[in-house]
């Protein structure tokens, strides 16, 4: 028979393969995860940076404003403390959007850069009368929305997905 050379398949001999003539080559991005270029490796399974980073200034922001609005609350009373949630209202919203970074979709992304970027705006106002969060709701606002409007949050939210 013409086949008979052949080692029975499956073979645990590595010897029977040509070295790897591919070795040093830098492997595309798009073909780190799975075989022939499948959408659904890994190289988008973990959240990158930005987003990461974007998410966690979300919740630092809205556990500052809790936290000020129960001081606030403790301190001076109800209305006081109603001022207080005025100003941090937009950074605990935002924050509840950061719980959904990992699996939400473009348009939280989208809602969550418009929030930011209203959450930087209202600030400036807050920070005109000496009002809640000031000068560190418009870094963080204007940090979350530059954040999320790169590329590689925009791959993030629109990844393919199973479900």
């Amino acid at each position: 028979m013409p086949y008979e050379d052949y080692p029975p398949y499956p073979s645990t001999d590595s010897s029977q393969y040509p070295p790897d003539r591919y070795a040093g080559i830098p492997i595309p991005p798009h073909m780190t995860g799975g075989q022939y270029g499948d959408p659904w490796s890994s190289h988008l399974a973990t959240m990158p940076g930005t987003v990461r980073t974007a998410q966690i200034i979300a919740w630092i922001m809205g556990a500052l404003g809790i936290v000020f609005i129960g001081v606030a609350m403790a301190a001076r009373g109800g209305e006081f403390a109603g001022q207080i949630a005025a100003g941090f209202l937009l950074p605990i919203g935002l924050s509840g959007c950061a719980f959904n970074f990992g699996s939400g979709k473009n348009g939280l992304r989208i809602t969550a850069i418009v929030v930011a970027s209203l959450q930087g705006l209202f600030s400036l106002g807050g920070m005109a009368t000496m009002q809640p969060p000031g000068l560190l709701g418009i870094v963080t606002g204007v940090t979350i929305a530059c954040l999320l409007a790169g590329k590689s949050a925009k791959q993030w939210f629109s990844r393919p997905r199973l479900i």
